[in-house]
C-alpha cells in the first residue's frame, strides 16, 4: 500500500507519511505482534487519545500558532477535544477500506486484527 501511495507523481506533500514509513513501519517486526480485538484495539485508541488531551500543551500551541488568533484556536480546541476513540477508528477504516459498507469492514478489521 505504501509503495503505491509513495510511486505516484507529484508526491511533495507526503514527505511526512514516507518519513514516517521509513523511521517507524520498517522498524516494526511484524512476527512479534500479538493479536488482539477490535475492542482492544479501540480501547488502545481511546487511551492514546485521552492521554494525549491530557498532556496537550494548549497555551503554548497557541502562542505557537495562533497568536493573533484567538477565536480559530477557540474553535481548534474545541474540535480536538471532540476526537476520540470511535471517530479516530472510524477515520482509519475509511482510509484503508474503500468499501462502504461498514459492517464488514468492522468484521474485516476484526479478523485482520487476530491475525
Amino acid at each position: 500500500m505504501y509503495a503505491r501511495k509513495f510511486s505516484r507523481p507529484n508526491k511533495e506533500h507526503l514527505k511526512p507519511a514516507q518519513a514516517f514509513y521509513d523511521s517507524t513501519v520498517r522498524a516494526v517486526d511484524f512476527n512479534d505482534i500479538e493479536p488482539v480485538s477490535l475492542e482492544q484495539y479501540w480501547e488502545s485508541i481511546q487511551n492514546t487519545v485521552c492521554l494525549i488531551q491530557e498532556q496537550f500543551d494548549w497555551v503554548k500551541f497557541n502562542q505557537d500558532t495562533y497568536e493573533d488568533e484567538p477565536e480559530k484556536a477557540v474553535l481548534f480546541k474545541n474540535i480536538c477535544e471532540n476526537i476520540d476513540g470511535n471517530s479516530l477508528l472510524a477515520y482509519s477504516m475509511t482510509e484503508l477500506f474503500p468499501n462502504a459498507d461498514g459492517a464488514f469492514n468492522k468484521d474485516f478489521l476484526s479478523f485482520l486484527l487476530q491475525y
